[in-house]
């Protein structure tokens, strides 16, 4: 018993003894293992090694030009080492061309390959084999070598070596699905060639005829040509391009075929001035006095060119308004009797003012400074419809007031027996101020006529308040309606006219007198470069009288608008400022900018804008302040496109944009549609590959990966030149269309040097010709062989280390 207790009681120590130096020994074994993670190195990153292999055999020239993109590839790798072969290969030094010893009557690429791949690795390498020379080998095997290094090496090949044969190759043309017809799109042609030299590009229809030519330097880097062209008959339109090239050796690849599907272009209604000669055919034009809601509902977009708000029937401005926010397009072209000076803001048409409709204020920036002279003698008091002539004159006065703008100056005076100044000439600080309106309105209906009628004397004081204007436009109305008392009036007209400062001051003549003294006031009213408005039976519509005033005395035709900017739209991509010459007789317009959501197409070097588009409901609306193709001195095929563009954009032509690509394997083709993102995707999209000699084209679906990416597969064509199409189902449209050849790749090498030998080589192991440095393969895609050590094993140790401390923490704290 007691023997048994003494074991118990010898446990216990022994317990608390390794409790006590748990907690220790723990915290000893994290920190070795800490220590050793941070000792241990992680994995190293793979190194980048290139070896070029240079063929120095007796069928190599004796010298060879390496392009200067290669110096940039040797500095981007950590070894760089060269290696020369004939019928040996041996390791050398950089740009070294000593081949004895190397058996040059022989071209050994096999064992070359072999040799550059038994060359050690130290650690993981990316190592990539570039191969200088012509291919033409004649000892070996160096495409089953190559597919032995495929996936350890990438073997990329510079053809050099004798000059090759011409030849020329269409890679691919392009036009867009789907185009109006007659207006211009682009074709696009991409092109290579065997070597760089001048060739001729044709494009014709199915039928022979000739839409565009042009002529080229291309390459076997390729080069990129779009040309512009125009098709007039609906539907589905073959169109072939053709390279022409003396002397080319494989006119197989010199054709491709595709199509597009041509629509009825939509109709436009063109009120105003004659449609310049290069406008579309579609065009219909009627006089602005015939426009109605019917009409404009049967167009795809209206266009004012120089359409005064006057010549529109009543109720046109609403219903112009009704069919833009219904999708109708609108352009609004400038001139003489359009936009601001054309009435567009004002009365003309009350139930929507065309203002309404347009990205830009009507309203110049420049200030005038307006007297109102008015007749205040006993004549005025007579009664006439609608009340007296003064009155009626007082609420005429009232209502041009209004149309005064921020930075006008205006007074108001009166003459009868003697002239006296109602209301000093005063500041405009903004439309509409209420207490300046009702200072006006105070003057104005305070007044009393009596007395006799003394012109000459209310004319001095009117000149003598404009005097101290400081606003580049001044302007007099002068409203009267009868003879002047002065008997002296032709000496008075002498005098008056020898102070008159004419270079800067209109004068407007209303006369509302059923006897005015014709000769004196149309003197007078020359005086300002005017015409008197004889006005005794229209007095009601004196309100539209003094506006058509003050509207003609504003100074918003402009003769010199140097475009400064250019704003970011689609109707002015790529063009520049110096694309536009200065523009003559165009009229200012009030920043766009103030209006929310408009866009400065052009604006002259003090911002004042020249061209502006927005969207309005579901229509958009472009203004020019000038024609660019009547009132602009433009050279007229930039005049074209920029109409082009403009009528294009408010009809809501929006280019949409497919791209296709193809990924031929050993029996099918892969086909990839990506749809931007703005292109509302259909339910479904379909495939069809158009072959040779036949007339049924089979059809194949294509599904979707993602919203706007959608993807098929069909078989591989026959050998030949082929069309694939990419069809909307829900409409038929064809969106897409281009040629496709399955030999062409290898067409492409089989010329002058053994190209074709070479691409079989580095296709083997995942690698391309090269001719520039775009065609090399980036150092990320090179794959990656050799060893290194474990990458987990500092990481493991890290983890281990914190565990041991974390146990030893717990371990002390239950004790």
């Amino acid at each position: 018993m007691s023997t048994m207790v003494g074991k118990i009681i010898s446990f216990a120590r022994l317990r608390a003894r390794l409790t006590r130096r748990l907690p220790s020994v723990l915290y000893t074994s994290g920190t070795i293992l800490l220590l050793l993670a941070a000792i241990i190195p992680a994995r190293p990153a793979p190194k980048q090694e290139l070896l070029i292999l240079r063929d120095v055999s007796a069928s190599m020239p004796a010298s060879v030009e390496t392009p200067d993109f290669l110096s940039s590839l040797k500095a981007s790798a950590d070894h760089v080492e060269e290696i020369l072969f004939a019928g040996q290969a041996r390791r050398a030094q950089l740009g070294e061309t000593d081949a004895s010893l190397l058996e040059p009557d022989k071209s050994d690429y096999a064992s070359a390959l072999a040799f550059a791949d038994s060359l050690p690795r130290h650690g993981e390498v990316r190592r990539r084999i570039l191969l200088i020379g012509d291919g033409r080998e004649n000892v070996g095997d160096m495409i089953a070598t190559a597919r032995g290094l495929a996936g350890s090496v990438l073997v990329e090949a510079l053809p050099v070596g004798s000059q090759p044969a011409p030849d020329a190759r269409i890679v691919s043309f392009t036009l867009p699905g789907v185009v109006a017809s007659g207006k211009i799109f682009n074709a696009e042609i991409f092109l290579t060639g065997s070597a760089p030299v001048s060739a001729k590009i044709f494009i014709k229809t199915q039928r022979g005829e000739l839409l565009a030519e042009t002529e080229a330097i291309i390459s076997p880097a390729g080069v990129q040509i779009n040309l512009p062209l125009t098709l007039r008959e609906p539907g589905l339109i073959k169109v072939l391009a053709e390279v022409a090239l003396a002397g080319d050796i494989i006119p197989a690849n010199d054709l491709a075929e595709t199509a597009t599907l041509v629509k009825s272009a939509p109709a436009l209604l063109w009120l105003g001035r004659n449609p310049p000669s290069f406008a579309p055919e579609n065009i219909t034009v009627i006089p602005p006095g015939e426009i109605t809601p019917d009409k404009l509902r049967k167009f795809s977009c209206l266009v004012l060119d120089d359409v005064s708000a006057t010549d529109l029937p009543q109720g046109s401005g609403k219903a112009i308004l009704d069919a833009v926010s219904a999708g109708v397009g609108l352009l609004a072209v400038g001139g003489k009797n359009s936009l601001g000076a054309g009435g567009y803001d004002q009365a003309a048409l009350p139930d929507t003012p065309l203002a309404d409709l347009l990205p830009v204020r009507m309203n110049p920036t420049d200030s005038l400074a307006l007297a109102v002279l008015l007749d205040s003698s006993g004549s005025m008091e007579e009664n006439v419809s609608g009340g007296s002539k003064l009155s009626l004159a007082a609420s005429a006065i009232l209502a041009l007031w209004e149309k005064l703008l921020p930075g006008d100056k205006a007074s108001l005076l009166t003459f009868a027996e003697d002239s006296r100044v109602l209301l000093p000439l005063i500041d405009i600080e903004e439309k509409n101020d209420p207490a300046q309106v009702a200072r006006l309105r105070e003057a104005l209906f305070g007044l009393r006529a009596r007395g006799g009628t003394k012109l000459f004397g209310g004319l001095e004081l009117a000149l003598h308040e404009l005097a101290f204007a400081s606003a580049r436009r001044k302007h007099l109305i002068v409203i009267t309606d009868g003879d002047t008392m002065e008997k002296d009036a032709d000496e008075l007209l002498r005098k008056f006219s020898q102070s008159f400062p004419a270079a800067d001051t209109g004068i407007s003549i209303i006369a509302v007198g059923d006897d005015p003294q014709k000769e004196l006031l149309s003197a007078l009213a020359a005086l300002g470069k005017g015409k008197p408005v004889w006005a005794h039976d229209r007095l009601l519509s004196l309100p539209e009288i003094l506006d058509q005033s003050l509207r003609e005395h504003r100074e918003y035709l402009r003769a010199d608008g140097a475009v400064g900017k250019i704003g970011r739209h689609e109707i002015t991509r790529n063009f520049k400022a110096q694309d536009f010459p200065p523009l003559q007789n165009y009229l200012a317009v009030g920043p766009a900018y103030t209006k929310r959501g408009a866009t400065v197409l052009l604006a002259n070097r003090h911002d004042e804008p020249l061209a502006a588009a927005w969207r309005l409901g579901l229509g958009r609306v472009a203004v020019t302040a000038g024609s660019p193709w009547a009132d602009w001195q433009w050279d007229k095929n930039l005049s074209r496109d920029f109409l082009t563009r403009l009528l294009s954009w408010c009809e809501g032509e929006t280019e949409k944009k497919y791209h296709v690509s193809i990924s031929p394997t050993a029996s099918n083709l892969q086909l990839t549609l990506a749809v931007d993102k703005d292109i509302s995707t259909p339910a479904e999209y379909l495939a069809r590959i158009v072959e040779p000699l036949r007339e049924d084209a089979p059809i194949f679906p294509l599904f979707p990966l993602e919203p706007n990416l959608w993807r098929g597969t069909c078989p591989l064509p026959a050998p030949g030149l082929h069309r694939i199409d990419l069809i909307d189902r829900n409409s038929g449209d064809v969106l897409a269309a281009f040629p496709f050849s399955p030999r062409r790749n290898s067409e492409l090498t089989r010329f002058g040097v053994d190209g074709s030998a070479l691409f079989r080589l580095v296709t083997a192991t995942g690698g391309s010709l090269i001719y520039s440095a775009a065609n090399l393969a980036r150092w990320e895609d090179v794959p990656v062989s050799g060893t290194a050590p474990a990458g987990n094993t500092p990481a493991v140790l890290l983890l281990a280390g914190i565990a041991f401390i974390l146990a030893g923490l717990a371990v002390a704290a239950l004790r």
